[in-house]
């Protein structure tokens, strides 16, 4: 069963047609379940994010004349204005979009702290038997390949000092170039099995 977040990023990868339920879906998710829109916007290039926001705001007048038609069934309650549909959207998604995150590896723990541009913190904390799964749960694995430099650099080092206790932490913020990750020692390299 796909997750919230991942059904998002399926519709933000159709933005440029905008269907309407599509569209809508954005709207309501945002309300309902705000990460999971952070974690679809996030697990993409910015540009990609925006360019998004920019097709759902032309085909504003579009979506207004086709919603009638193509959300029947809508409770009233859950109905907006369909002629605000693509700036609404848009909005819900460039609010979503990181403009802070921070990556720290504390003894056996990674965290990862992050903020949106509406202002909306979020903290994941992840035991080394979590980290794999919570960084692809999380659209962390994209978020770092995509927008921070020496992404995958960083997601290595922070792997690196979960499992190796003398290497330092990691402490990285937004802005900051990613750590080297430590080369292997001389009995590393000469032993394969290791």
């Amino acid at each position: 069963m796909l997750s919230n977040a991942q059904i998002l990023h399926g519709k933000m990868e159709r933005a440029a047609k905008a269907p309407v339920c599509d569209v809508f879906d954005v709207i309501k998710t945002y309300q309902l379940y705000p990460n999971a829109l952070a974690v679809a916007v996030n697990a993409r290039t910015r540009v990609s994010a925006e360019l998004a926001c920019v097709a759902w705001e032309r085909a504003n007048s579009r979506l207004g004349l086709e919603a009638a038609e193509e959300l029947p069934g809508v409770p009233e309650s859950m109905q907006d204005d369909p002629y605000r549909m693509g700036p609404s959207a848009a909005a819900a998604a460039q609010g979503a979009i990181y403009k802070r995150v921070g990556l720290h590896t504390h003894g056996d723990r990674t965290i990862i702290e992050t903020e949106t541009r509406n202002g909306r913190p979020y903290r994941i904390e992840l035991a080394p038997d979590e980290f794999n799964r919570g960084f692809a749960l999380n659209g962390l694995n994209e978020y770092f390949y995509y927008n921070a430099p020496g992404g995958d650099r960083l997601i290595e080092c922070a792997r690196s000092a979960l499992t190796n206790p003398s290497l330092p932490p990691i402490e990285w913020e937004t802005g900051r170039m990613a750590p080297v990750p430590p080369s292997p020692t001389t009995s590393q390299r000469l032993d394969p099995e290791r």
